[in-house]
C-alpha cells in the first residue's frame, strides 16, 4: 500500500514564500503601469526630459514585476534552486512599493526557513 501524502514544513514555506513573491511581482506591475498611464497627467509642468526618466522607470518596475513572478512561479518547482527565488523576492521588494517591500521581505525570510534545518 502506499502512503498517504505527506507535506513537510519546508513545502508550506516555499510555498508561502512563493506566494508572497508573486503578490510582490503584482504589485510591482501595478506600480509600473501606474506610473505610465498617469505619467502625462502628473508631470505636465516638468520638462520632457523628466517624462522620459518616468516612462523608464515604469517600465524597468513593470519588468521588475515580471522577473518577480517568474521568480515565485519557479519556487513552486520541487527542486528550485535558490538564487532565482531570491532575485524574484528583491525584485519584488524594490518595486512593489512599501507593501511589495514587506511582502518580499517576508518572502525571503520564508525561503530561508525553508533552508534551514528546524
Amino acid at each position: 500500500m502506499t502512503e498517504p501524502f505527506h507535506r513537510d514544513r519546508r513545502d508550506i514555506f516555499l510555498e508561502l514564500g512563493a506566494i508572497l513573491t508573486i503578490i510582490a511581482g503584482v504589485l510591482s506591475i501595478v506600480n509600473g503601469v501606474e506610473g505610465l498611464l498617469t505619467r502625462n497627467h502628473l508631470f505636465s509642468f516638468l520638462p520632457s526630459a523628466t517624462e522620459s526618466l518616468v516612462t523608464f522607470c515604469g517600465i524597468l518596475l513593470v519588468m521588475f514585476g515580471v522577473v518577480a513572478i517568474a521568480g515565485g512561479v519557479y519556487a513552486l518547482r520541487p527542486r528550485a534552486h535558490l538564487t532565482p527565488v531570491l532575485l524574484g523576492a528583491g525584485l519584488g521588494m524594490l518595486g512593489g512599493g512599501a507593501y511589495g517591500f514587506i511582502l518580499g521581505l517576508a518572502a525571503i525570510l520564508l525561503f530561508w526557513l525553508a533552508n534551514v534545518d528546524l
